[in-house]
């Protein structure tokens, strides 16, 4: 059917187009490979697809009238002003700069903090603890304002807060 002919030991040739040639190894599971004119790999070209492709759905939008957007907009203003209002004491660093730079700093001087810690599950845990070294993303504190033997390594990346304990 191919009309194989034998030019090489590892080498067959056949007079039938390229295209068929490869279809029908590649339907009985071979691999098979073109070679150019210049010896060097032929990559097929983009193929045709039998069919045109599905239409995009049209994206349908719908505008929000007035006063449901005072409602939202008043919603978020609410949470803003929630979220001023309940802060922890004074005192308290949430920025993720200075949060770092305040563990370094109490690390050296072997002051007790508080810090807020982002468990797995997006809880935040409150724990007393004195730094040891801050280093490759990671706080070492042991637990506890006494020093004890209870030592722990916290991801720095996951302490939201950090407050003196007084």
């Amino acid at each position: 059917m191919l009309q194989w002919r034998r030019i090489a030991p590892t080498v067959l040739v056949s007079p039938v187009p390229a295209p068929t040639v490869m279809d029908l190894l590649r339907e009985e599971q071979y691999g098979p490979v073109a070679d150019g004119g210049d010896g060097g790999l032929e990559l097929a070209g983009a193929r045709q697809h039998r069919a045109a492709p599905a239409a995009t759905p049209a994206v349908r939008t719908h505008g929000v009238d007035e006063v449901v957007a005072r409602q939202v907009v008043g919603v978020m203003r609410r949470g803003d002003t929630g979220r001023a209002a309940s802060h922890d004491e004074e005192g308290t660093i949430t920025d993720p700069v200075v949060v770092a730079a305040t563990l370094r700093e109490a690390a050296v001087d072997g002051q007790a903090l508080w810090i807020g810690y982002a468990d797995d599950v997006g809880g935040v845990a409150t724990h007393l603890v004195r730094p040891l070294a801050v280093e490759a993303g990671r706080v070492r504190a042991s637990l506890g304002d006494a020093d004890n033997d209870n030592v722990r390594t916290f991801s720095l990346h996951r302490v939201t807060k950090v407050r003196p304990a007084r």
